[in-house]
């Protein structure tokens, strides 16, 4: 189980710093948007960056979302297999 909880650890860091990486570049390219004579091209390129960070955003939640629940699946799993075998083992008798 403790890949999984780091990648449900690591997932969120990567999209966490995915949003980082992406508002840093639409920050950097403000100055540029926000003069007289931009063009769309110019804010396209910082629309781009927002695009990126929220991406990667929704990225790392999703897949730590879903690397959470195989890990309550698995570990019900394993509660399941656990429970069956101490049954078995108190009864010698069943085969």
């Amino acid at each position: 189980m403790r890949p999984i909880e780091f990648g449900v650890g690591a997932l969120t860091m990567l999209g966490l710093l995915g949003t980082i990486i992406g508002l840093s570049l639409a920050i950097q390219d403000m100055p540029r948007v926000l003069s007289e004579d931009a063009t769309a091209q110019d804010k396209g390129i910082i629309l781009g960056s927002l695009g990126y960070a929220f991406a990667t955003t929704i990225i790392g939640i999703l897949g730590s979302l879903t690397l959470s629940l195989a890990r309550m699946y698995l570990s019900n799993m394993a509660d399941v297999a656990r429970a069956l075998a101490e049954d078995r083992m108190a009864q010698p008798n069943l085969r």
